[in-house]
């Protein structure tokens, strides 16, 4: 949900600049931007312990 909205609020401010060249909405898109990211890095990390790919006891037996 809070993906939509990042990327909602980038869409509008990307459009107000367009029409005003006032570099306020540019902030705005720069916000929007980071909280896009910063929820699909997040959501992507909570899916990491549910791969079973992932081994933990693998990395336990690395030398180094």
């Amino acid at each position: 949900m809070i993906k939509i909205c990042g990327a909602l609020v980038m869409l509008i401010c990307f459009y107000a600049f367009e029409e005003s060249s006032d570099l306020v909405f540019i902030q705005g898109f720069l916000i929007g931007l980071v909280t896009y990211f910063s929820e699909a890095l997040f959501s992507f990390a909570m899916e990491i312990p549910g791969k079973k790919d992932l081994n933990a006891t693998q990395s336990n037996h690395v030398k180094a």
